[in-house]
């Protein structure tokens, strides 16, 4: 994996000073335009390039052009990121 993949700490400093739940709803979904630059504070592009890489959890399908992310799976990602630092 190419490290300009990998989420550095700079990007995600901003995520421990946040209080849990981090600004996330318990369950549900979460939509793009709701996860960044909010929750992760990266561009669209990055976080697709994420998404294909693998560092970053997969979105569901909710119908249409309705694409979404759990927050349980985007809560786990963050909490994988602070135990890597």
């Amino acid at each position: 994996m190419a490290p300009q993949n990998i989420p550095n700490a700079a990007k995600l400093a901003h995520l421990e000073k946040q209080s849990p739940p981090h600004g996330l709803p318990p369950t549900g979904f979460i939509r793009q335009n709701q996860l960044i630059p909010h929750i992760v504070p990266i561009s669209a592009a990055t976080l697709w390039r994420w998404v294909k890489s693998g560092n970053f959890v997969a979105p569901v399908r909710l119908g249409g052009n309705t694409t979404a992310w759990r927050c349980e799976d985007v809560r786990q990602w963050i909490a994988a990121q602070g135990a890597t630092k």
